[in-house]
């Protein structure tokens, strides 16, 4: 019998070539759930009876996805942000570009080593509440391809992150052109639309465009006489929206550690605070999706670090 495969001895690494070393990107994980989807053909012709025959079974064309859950800090957003938004930094900015650019993922899952790519990022889910505080980033990718190789093949000597995650209490909140609102939650999506069903006469996909893009925010705020305001606002009535990570608790070369996520116009259509029971506070959601207004694209983070 062999040795169990635990969770804590698995490892991630990400490259921006199929090639692996000890200058690859280590990445900590909360968990990661990329799957190749295979499958065989049945043959479902006329055959004069109900059992399907092996020799008439074919391997059919397959696809790679799956999400993987990571804390967010410095470092993690360094490695991830271009791969997200299109490109970057540029003076410490992602911004977001009409094609995304490819990387490599290896998954050290302890009896093997698996090797994913090229991989593109299809939709970015960062996430944070009072209840759940570290900010964390639930990353879907889609890959092409995947290949197999034997345990201990992960490279060794790699630079591990010792930055600290951001957190909900670092957070501060404008809305409507720079009003600062509390919340109770806050989630940020980035979905790149991906056609991941773009098949050719290959058994996997060759290429995984990006077909159209939407920024989304969603927020629950308190609902007093300062909420009022963000209350069923006329189209153009809108403004620039950021949600500022500040980290304290992580100065780098004398420069504390921020990360901002702006949009120039963020707009939400009117939805009404609801009462749900005795003991719970009226609460606002806002449902709202970036726009590019002028020739400012509707969406950058800033990862600012020393």
């Amino acid at each position: 019998m062999g040795t169990p495969s635990i969770g804590f001895s698995s490892q991630m690494a990400l490259s921006s070539t199929s090639s692996f070393s000890n200058s690859s990107l280590w990445l900590e994980f909360e968990s990661e759930s990329i799957v190749a989807q295979r499958s065989f053909s049945d043959s479902p012709g006329i055959r004069g009876t109900r059992s399907y025959a092996e020799e008439r079974t074919r391997t059919m064309p397959y696809k790679i996805s799956g999400t993987v859950n990571l804390l967010c800090d410095v470092t993690m957003m360094d490695d991830l942000l271009a791969y997200i938004l299109g490109s970057g930094p540029t003076s410490e900015v992602y911004s977001l570009t009409e094609t995304l650019p490819s990387f490599y993922l290896m998954i050290d899952r302890v009896a093997k080593v698996f090797t994913y790519g090229p991989c593109y990022v299809g939709k970015a889910t960062f996430s944070s509440s009072p209840g759940n505080a570290q900010l964390r980033c639930a990353l879907e990718v889609e890959a092409e391809t995947e290949s197999v190789a034997n345990a201990g093949s992960f490279p060794t000597g790699m630079t591990t992150d010792t930055k600290r995650p951001f957190i909900y209490s670092d957070v501060a909140f404008t809305l409507l052109g720079g009003t600062a609102y509390s919340g109770f939650s806050w989630e940020l999506t980035i979905d790149n639309h991906l056609l991941v069903d773009r098949f050719v006469n290959e058994l996997t996909r060759s290429q995984i465009p990006a077909v159209d893009r939407t920024v989304t925010v969603k927020m629950q705020t308190p609902w007093t006489s300062t909420e009022t305001s963000l209350y069923n606002i006329a189209a153009a009535s809108f403004g620039s929206a950021t949600a500022v990570f500040t980290n304290a608790e992580e100065t780098i070369n004398s420069t504390v550690s921020t990360l901002t996520f702006s949009t120039p116009y963020l707009m939400w259509p009117g939805k009404n605070p609801v009462v749900t029971k005795k003991g719970d506070e009226i609460k606002l959601e806002i449902d709202g999706q970036a726009r590019k207004t002028g020739s400012t694209l509707e969406f950058s983070v800033t990862n600012a670090h020393g």
